[in-house]
């Protein structure tokens, strides 16, 4: 049987605007008025500098966005992608467990991100809720869904079909 891509909205207009203002246009719009402070003039060459200095970031940022994918077979879960992956075998997914998260619950089950990237509309890597088991985290702006295991972390992802995402794993 092969795998199954349960489609994920993670390239989307928040995080998107949030690297491209934060990680190009702020840094070459804090040395534009530096320069007009310190010297009254304004030269555009370090700021082009700084603009292309950015640019591999703001590409490998939103690269991230783009390859980022839920998907699944008949012997595992395969969440995230880029540099925060993990694959998870079906064997040790509670299927019974699986739950969908209200905002106030993913609040609750997500507790602090220790490792991975947070962007508004984006989180992807490991969380660590505050007296529970650690959690590995695929979220856009979409319903979250719990995937409790027997390993030694859960899983929260959003893919866009949660019904579908859910019966998937419980079918199998």
């Amino acid at each position: 049987m092969s795998a199954t891509i349960h489609a994920i909205s993670s390239f989307n207009l928040k995080p998107i605007l949030f690297i491209v203002i934060l990680v190009s246009v702020l840094p070459v719009a804090i040395v534009l008025l530096a320069l007009h402070l310190a010297t009254g003039s304004v030269s555009f060459k370090i700021p082009v500098v700084i603009g292309l200095l950015t640019l591999p970031l703001t590409i490998f940022l939103l690269a991230q966005l783009a390859v980022v994918k839920i998907a699944t077979d008949e012997t595992q879960l395969t969440i995230g992608g880029g540099l925060y992956k993990e694959k998870i075998a079906r064997s040790v997914i509670r299927g019974d467990a699986i739950e969908t998260l209200g905002p106030a619950e993913l609040s609750k089950a997500l507790g602090i991100r220790i490792n991975g990237v947070g962007l508004p509309g984006f989180l992807l890597g490991w969380f660590q809720p505050r007296g529970g088991r650690k959690v590995f985290v695929l979220q856009t702006a979409g319903q979250a869904v719990l995937v409790p295991t027997t390993g030694a972390y859960d899983v929260i992802v959003s893919p866009d079909d949660t019904q579908a995402f859910i019966a998937d794993l419980q079918r199998r």
